[in-house]
């Protein structure tokens, strides 16, 4: 799926979490959600905090 902005900033919000550089700003996009960030390392630590929530628990049920 792909937002388009007014000014025509097309965002394609699609696929597995990632950080992107548009002509506006950073965003992390993916998996449905498109987040503005401030800064890279803004965006680097929302990345990790979606990733470990959605990664595969290493605890199995017995």
């Amino acid at each position: 799926m792909t937002t388009i902005f007014s000014d025509r900033m097309e965002i394609k919000e699609s696929g597995p979490y990632r950080i992107t550089r548009e002509t506006d700003g950073l965003y992390v996009v993916g998996n449905g959600l498109i987040c503005p960030v401030e800064t890279q390392e803004e965006a680097e630590q929302m990345l990790r905090e979606l990733l470990s929530q959605n990664a595969p628990s290493s605890i199995k049920d017995h």
